[in-house]
């Protein structure tokens, strides 16, 4: 929890600042937990896969499993977790 705690407070006020407003949120904080199981759900699969199912070497397929848990969370943490939320035009 110290380690994901400290991840999204680095996330929210120095990678995705201005996005973040580098403000902490409980309802961003969770999210970033949840993707971050989907990062690790990425990993675990992608490693499987590649030394089960395509028979790479080890060293391969932890590469390999690294590289998708990466784009899994980069992504997660892009286009979800701290995406640009557009305010509403305002109403006269």
């Amino acid at each position: 929890m110290i380690a994901v705690s400290n991840a999204y407070t680095l996330h929210s006020t120095i990678t995705f600042a201005a996005e973040s407003e580098r403000k902490l949120r409980w309802p961003t904080y969770f999210t970033f937990v949840a993707s971050g199981v989907a990062g690790w759900l990425a990993n675990t699969a992608a490693l499987v896969v590649a030394a089960e199912v395509l028979l790479l070497p080890v060293w391969l397929a932890k590469l390999f499993a690294v590289m998708a848990s990466f784009i899994v969370n980069f992504s997660m943490s892009n286009f979800v977790v701290f995406r640009v939320r557009r305010s509403l035009p305002a109403t006269t």
